[in-house]
């Protein structure tokens, strides 16, 4: 009887991943350190998921940036702004649209300000494709608010959005963002 040889071969771990679990990961990531400083290390630990099934699903840090703003309009911008769109907005829903910001402000996460603001400022004027979606993010403000206050309004409003949350992220007390609101209202 002989001895049989056994050869190992080294398979490489399926690439699967939980999309959702690694997007919610990344967006907060991307969201609290912005697109620069969030290291392909802290992604990996926050999404649940190995390097190479980032890179299988998003093709690499940038697609995953790209698709972690999507998620962020989703799950958040989709919450916040719908009674704005909503038929039949207006002025209260304005206001309750404010009032969100400054409650999130108020929170621990309110120093992050807005996601799709912080790329605007960081890295949209080096990126078209994140120009795009910041873009069409101030579009859909002025929109909605053309129609929940009026046309002649919705810029200053749109405005307003971008600011508070620039500001926010600055470390602006929420108070004084209060106060901005109250005089852009």
């Amino acid at each position: 009887m002989g001895f049989r040889t056994i050869i190992l071969i080294k398979m490489p771990r399926p690439s699967f991943i939980n999309t959702s679990a690694a997007l919610d990961g990344a967006m907060t990531l991307f969201w609290a350190k912005g697109f620069g400083a969030a290291s392909l290390e802290e992604l990996t630990a926050v999404s649940g998921a190995a390097r190479y099934g980032l890179y299988a699903r998003f093709g690499d840090k940038r697609g995953l940036y790209l698709a972690a703003l999507a998620h962020y309009e989703q799950v958040i911008v989709n919450r916040l702004f719908s009674g704005v769109e909503a038929a039949g907005a207006g002025a209260r829903q304005v206001r309750g649209y404010f009032d969100s910001l400054l409650a999130m402000a108020a929170s621990p996460q309110g120093a992050w300000g807005c996601m799709l603001v912080n790329a605007a400022v960081e890295t949209a004027p080096f990126d078209d494709a994140v120009a795009q979606i910041t873009g069409a993010y101030r579009e859909r403000l002025r929109q909605g608010f053309a129609r929940a206050a009026g046309a002649g309004r919705a810029d200053a409003l749109a405005a307003l959005v971008f600011g508070l949350q620039v500001q926010a992220r600055a470390g602006t007390a929420p108070e004084v963002l209060a106060v901005a609101v109250a005089g852009g209202l």
